[in-house]
């Protein structure tokens, strides 16, 4: 179980001058006094749009002790990636670690350590793991320090691409569920999303509408005889659905375009 929020640009200032300090109870406390450094969603939107986000990861663990630990790290750090892939990040900071074991995952997926003094990231440190880890400390990456190198297991979270079609809200909710019950009727989405039948078709006429502007070549003369229903509709879903598995960013929040000539967004 992991988990992440993004959070503001001084909280990631703050967290890098020494004196350093545990993270996750200082989150805690800020929220309960009412000035949590979480981003909202509209500063996410914000930020996602332009700037960048920093992406701070509380704590991750595992109840279960398996013979082969490394298939366990290769699966944690592959649902991470695909999570939070598509987002514009600038920093990654994962959690604090409680055991040199975890440093070292932490290390040989790609990450770096944060030297205060110095006031940037270390790939080697100059006091030993077992003291490192006893204190408060921070494991990061940013997007510089992973083209710098050849690339790394985590380092994937940084290959952003600009969204090219710009989906609204509602759209991308719809293509969410899409993607999540694959071949899934409408009457099925329907009932993911507790909207009406009607509305469904009516958004999927609004996203084939915004391809056709932003990006007709992706699914060219969607307006064929027999609509969704039909073997050609099928294959056209199909199409959209695996383009946005290569192309996440077309799905994560952005601040909304200014203008759209289609139907309803």
């Amino acid at each position: 179980m992991g988990f992440g929020v993004f959070v503001s640009d001084e909280f990631v200032r703050e967290l890098k001058r020494p004196p350093m300090f545990w993270f996750g109870p200082e989150l805690v406390k800020r929220t309960m006094r009412g000035i949590s450094p979480v981003l909202s969603d509209e500063e996410v939107r914000r930020a996602n749009t332009s700037g960048g986000l920093n992406l701070l990861v509380w704590e991750s663990f595992s109840n279960l002790k398996p013979a082969n630990q490394s298939a366990l790290y290769r699966l944690m750090v592959g649902v991470f990636v695909e999570v939070y892939r598509g987002f514009l990040l600038k920093e990654m900071i994962t959690s604090q670690m409680e055991s040199v074991e975890r440093l070292h995952w932490a290390v040989d997926a790609g990450a770096f350590c944060w030297d205060p003094i110095r006031a940037c990231y270390i790939k080697s440190l100059e006091e030993s793991p077992d003291e490192y880890v006893r204190k408060p400390h921070l494991v990061g990456l940013t997007p510089e320090l992973e083209a710098s190198r050849r690339g790394s297991w985590v380092g994937a979270i940084f290959d952003y691409h600009k969204p090219r079609i710009r989906f609204s809200p509602a759209e991308q909710h719809l293509l969410l569920a899409a993607l999540r019950t694959d071949r899934g009727t409408d009457q099925e989405l329907a009932r993911e999303l507790s909207v009406s039948l009607p509305t469904i078709k009516k958004t999927w006429l609004s996203v084939y509408d915004r391809i056709s502007e932003c990006e007709p070549t992706l699914i060219p003369c969607w307006r064929e005889p027999g609509g969704e229903t039909s073997k050609r509709g099928k294959e056209k879903r199909r199409r959209l659905l695996a383009y946005l598995r290569d192309h996440p960013e077309e799905l994560r929040p952005r601040e909304r375009p200014t203008s759209f000539k289609g139907s309803a967004r």
